[in-house]
């Protein structure tokens, strides 16, 4: 048993390089991943390659406050992975 079965985990820029590769490597240790890029259709590939574990978003988290923002209100974006 891997310390992320059940576990969700959500990953800023990974849509490429080390953000895809966390949400890769997570997903592959058992975790479901929330998918987050600032580029919608790099979080949708990065999401896609990993299959039904994943959930991909976009959002701009650049600035402080904003991580709230970017998902939609109400939402339980893990409940959709």
């Amino acid at each position: 048993m891997s310390a992320f079965d059940s576990k969700i985990r959500l990953v800023t820029g990974a849509g490429s390089g080390i953000g895809r590769a966390m949400a890769v490597a997570f997903a592959k240790s058992g975790a479901r991943v929330v998918v987050c890029d600032v580029n919608e259709e790099s979080a949708h590939r990065t999401a896609a390659g990993i299959g039904d574990a994943a959930l991909a978003m976009a959002a701009d988290i650049g600035g402080m406050g904003r991580t709230a923002r970017g998902l939609p209100g109400g939402a339980d974006p893990a409940g959709q992975c």
